[in-house]
C-alpha cells in the first residue's frame, strides 16, 4: 500500500515499494528508488512533491500515493474530484466544461504547468485508477507510539527523504 515521495533542498525522491502478483494483468515488481535533482529557481517543495507525482502517474499502474505534503495534497484531490464530475457528466451525456476545471487558466496558477500535465494524466488512466493518501513526514518513535503515524508510513517515508537527499 502506498508509493511515498519526499522533496528537499537537494531534490525530490520517490519510493515504490515491492508488490506481489494480485491478478494476471499484474507482474511481481522489485521496489523502486526513484530521484531527481531541483530545477531551477521554482524548485518550491510543492512543485516537487507534485513533480513526483507525475512521475508516478506515468507508471502503468494502479497507485496510492503517499505524501507528507498537505498543499499538494489537497489540489491533488480535487483535481481527482473534478475528473470523478467530468466522467460522470460524460457518461450521461451531460455537458461539462473542458480545459481547466479551476476559475483561473492554467498559466495563471502556481505551478499551472504541472498541474495541467496532473490533469491530463487522471483523465487519460482514469479517475479511479488513482488515490492519494497523507502521512506524516519526519515521524519519530513517539509519533509511532501516539498514533500519528505508523512504522510503515514512518519507513516509506525516510526512504523518499534518502532518494530525494540523492537528487
Amino acid at each position: 500500500d502506498g508509493i511515498r515521495d519526499s522533496s528537499t533542498s537537494r531534490g525530490l525522491g520517490i519510493w515504490i515499494p515491492r508488490w506481489d502478483k494480485q491478478d494476471e494483468n499484474l507482474q511481481h515488481r522489485q521496489e523502486e528508488n526513484i530521484y531527481g535533482p531541483t530545477i531551477g529557481q521554482t524548485g518550491s517543495s510543492t512543485r516537487l512533491e507534485l513533480i513526483a507525482w507525475l512521475v508516478v502517474l506515468s507508471k502503468p499502474i494502479r497507485t496510492m500515493y503517499a505524501t507528507d505534503s498537505a498543499a499538494m495534497l489537497c489540489k491533488a484531490k480535487q483535481l481527482l474530484e473534478k475528473a470523478a464530475t467530468r466522467q460522470e457528466c460524460r457518461s450521461r451525456g451531460k455537458k461539462y466544461k473542458e480545459g481547466c476545471p479551476f476559475k483561473k487558466p492554467w498559466g495563471l496558477q502556481t505551478d499551472g504547468d504541472l498541474w495541467e500535465l496532473a490533469w491530463e494524466a487522471i483523465n487519460s488512466r482514469g479517475v479511479r485508477n488513482q488515490d492519494l493518501r497523507k502521512v506524516k513526514g519526519h515521524a519519530t518513535e513517539e509519533d509511532v507510539q501516539a498514533g500519528k503515524s505508523n512504522d510503515y508510513d514512518r519507513n516509506g517515508n525516510e526512504r523518499s527523504d534518502t532518494n530525494a537527499d540523492l537528487g
